[in-house]
């Protein structure tokens, strides 16, 4: 019989109450599994942790270490005996400076030694400076490395002598000892007077050999007379305490190695009140024709550097540059003659000096580089304290156009003296630099910022004729 008033669930109630339990079954399951679900950022939040507590007694135990050692900096293995007791390192890391290794935790979570620690390692004195060398046609051989430095040599043919233990028969025909200097906008070299480096002669001719320098070595070149032309190669920088690197004229040098953290953790710069523009890292390759290629890292640790004056003027085989080059480099405000002819170079990498905002000084930076095709638009986008640009770009007569914002940013400008001159293939519309500053029709656009000669002899620019004549003029001619 029916039942008067009984009540029961329909179909299509179950229907609903059951989707109804799958889409939130659905919506539980992804927000425990999903992508961004509870359990992943349960197992990354395990993993942040785990590092974070790896990095904190890491740092507790090197701390505890440096204050046992009165604040002296610690060695590369008692930083890695302290980080092998909270993980591991592959054995393909062994060979990498001990601050770019990975350690792998108990966990299995991966951290860059830099991430733990950032101070100095010492050296022991087991990282030598190398040096491939050519023997030449009489073996003779002079580094450029002082008989004063506290230094063992092995010259590689079972050879080992000490400081300026070592008394050869002078050839002076092989004595070669220069500096340079800027007459007409040319490299000038001129002998000078200065004492031998170490000396060896060799039985063999015209084969190379790879020189070990172990010990104290503050210079490599600078201040001392050696045979240029048999440096072929810098194999290994060291950690011997360098203050000084100037391998000027060394015409054969063919590639330089990267650095260790503390290869140029002594370099010094060169400081002038008189002439800040010429204030500069201590590290010179003038004029080192046959070197191909800059280690992209060449200058990672040197963020004290004020400048890098003419430091590879001249290395006309050079086509490019790295993009980080300078990207640890923010206190460096001089970059006058630096890549001054360079005349194979074609490029320019746009981040170049995309970290030195404190740039001011950008005199013949790049000119009489003959190939250079391109400049980047925002190559001085981040330099606004930038005051110098002469002759920046002068006798660069491969380059077609110039980009029109190159110098917005750039609004504290004092001299745009030759910046262009002699690009004699730039075509399009110039940059109306003139109407700059105080310039004017009434001072014949001869203020502030100053513009002589800019553009003089680049006739195939549009309206070049319109250009004010102070602008485009041959130096010294009048308006």
């Amino acid at each position: 019989k029916k039942v008067k008033g009984s009540k029961g669930i329909t179909l299509i109630a179950l229907v609903i109450t059951v989707i109804v339990l799958l889409i939130l079954a659905g919506i539980t399951i992804s927000a425990l599994s999903g992508e961004n679900g509870i359990i992943q950022k349960a197992v990354e939040a395990r993993t942040q942790t785990d590092i974070a507590n790896v990095k904190e007694q890491a740092r507790l135990d090197i701390t505890e270490l440096q204050m046992d050692k009165l604040g002296e900096d610690i060695t590369e293995e008692e930083l890695e005996t302290i980080l092998l007791k909270y993980g591991s390192f592959e054995e393909s890391e062994n060979e990498k400076d001990i601050l770019d290794r990975i350690l792998t935790t108990e966990k299995g979570n991966k951290i860059q030694v830099s991430e733990i620690y950032e101070g100095n390692i010492k050296s022991e004195g087991g990282v030598p400076i190398k040096i491939r060398i050519s023997t030449g046609k009489d073996g003779y051989v002079i580094l450029p490395i002082s008989k004063e430095e506290d230094c063992v040599v092995d010259w590689g043919d079972n050879t080992i002598t000490e400081g300026g233990n070592t008394t050869i028969a002078n050839t002076e025909n092989n004595k070669e000892s220069i500096k340079i200097a800027s007459v007409n906008n040319n490299i000038s070299v001129a002998a000078t007077s200065l004492p031998d480096g170490l000396e060896h002669t060799y039985t063999e001719k015209n084969v190379e050999k790879t020189v070990t320098i172990s010990g104290s070595v503050k210079s490599i070149g600078a201040k001392v007379n050696f045979t240029r032309k048999n440096i072929l190669e810098i194999e290994q920088w060291g950690e011997t305490g360098l203050e000084e690197v100037n391998l000027t004229n060394c015409t054969n040098l063919r590639k330089i190695a990267s650095p260790s953290k503390n290869s140029f953790a002594n370099l010094q710069n060169y400081e002038s009140e008189e002439e800040p523009w010429v204030n500069s890292l201590q590290f010179k390759l003038y004029a080192c024709t046959s070197l191909t290629e800059i280690p992209s890292d060449l200058f990672k640790y040197c963020n004290n550097a004020i400048g890098f004056y003419g430091t590879f003027w001249g290395c006309t085989s050079l086509t490019t540059i790295p993009k980080e080059l300078f990207a640890n480099c923010p206190n460096a405000i001089v970059f006058d003659n630096t890549f001054r002819s360079c005349d194979n170079l074609t490029s320019i990498p746009e981040e170049l000096f995309a970290n030195c905002k404190n740039a001011q000084y950008f005199k013949s930076t790049f000119s009489n580089c003959y190939m250079l095709e391109a400049i980047p638009e925002k190559l001085f986008v981040n330099c606004q304290n930038a005051i110098y640009f002469e002759y920046t770009f002068s006798n660069c007569e491969s380059l077609t156009t110039i980009p029109e914002k190159l110098f917005d940013n750039c609004q504290n400008v004092e001299s745009f003296y030759r910046t262009f001159s002699n690009c004699t293939n730039l075509t399009g519309k110039p940059i109306e630099l003139w109407t700059r500053g105080d310039n004017s029709e009434e001072n014949k656009y001869e203020g502030n910022p100053d513009g002589e000669s800019c553009y003089y002899n680049c006739t195939n620019l549009d309206g070049y004729e319109s250009i004010p004549t102070y602008w485009r003029r041959e130096v010294g001619i009048p308006s």
